[in-house]
């Protein structure tokens, strides 16, 4: 989660119109939850930033049709760009089909954030919560 100036950057797919995310990505083979929250966050950004902490943990139980899924994923707030002036609608390194946008922290129960549980925490509170959700 990258945040400055009381707004979130989200990533915004036109696949999904109206569904914003936060930056980030799946990790490689032999790659740390850390390591690939760095380079996701500058693979999509093109900024260099660093691990604040992690504040969430998030596990997710659904079903896609029969077969049933378990996602674990972190989330960790970002810091250590200090010339982290992206404008909104920026592409990410998807090209013009991911655009980056700030989306304020008063709001964000205005917009189709996901996770859902995004749109309701405190984003830069203290300490570390772990969210369980299942469907």
């Amino acid at each position: 989660m990258i945040i400055k100036d009381g707004k979130l950057l989200a990533v915004k797919n036109a696949d999904h119109p109206g569904l914003f995310y936060c930056v980030g990505g799946r990790m490689r083979i032999n790659e740390t939850s850390e390591a690939a929250v760095v380079r996701e966050s500058y693979e999509e950004t093109g900024c260099k930033l660093e691990i604040d902490r992690i504040r969430f943990v998030e596990e997710s139980m659904f079903n896609i049709g029969e077969t049933k899924y378990h996602l674990v994923a972190f989330h960790y707030l970002m810091k250590g760009c200090p010339r982290l002036d992206i404008k909104d609608g920026k592409s990410t390194d998807q090209g013009a089909i991911e655009t980056l946008h700030w989306l304020p922290l008063d709001n964000l129960d205005k917009f189709e954030l996901m996770p859902t549980f995004l749109r309701h925490k405190q984003l830069d509170g203290a300490g570390l919560e772990h969210i369980i959700t299942s469907n």
